[in-house]
């Protein structure tokens, strides 16, 4: 019961914040990302013949998240060191 009205109240403030953007009025997208999304999913049709699409995305996604933990290690350590009497 607590956790369903805390639901509640997220959903609703959420939803208070997304008010204006409902308000705004609906937009085409251009004729050259339309284009370059369709190829983008012959591409991925193509490669569905090699790898399951699911599988690519989730390798992508995992180097991605290897790539950004490196970077923020990285960017830690950086600050670390740049306290005086640590290093």
């Amino acid at each position: 019961m607590i956790t369903s009205f805390l639901f509640n109240a997220l959903w609703g403030a959420i939803s208070l914040l997304l008010i204006p953007v409902s308000l705004l009025p609906d937009a085409a997208l251009p004729s050259g990302l339309t284009s370059a999304l369709t190829a983008t999913g012959g591409a991925l049709a193509f490669a569905e013949m090699v790898i399951p699409v699911p599988d690519l995305i989730l390798v992508i996604a995992g180097v991605f998240v290897v790539d950004n933990y490196v970077l923020l290690w990285k960017i830690i350590n950086w600050g670390i060191r740049k306290i005086p009497f640590i290093s």
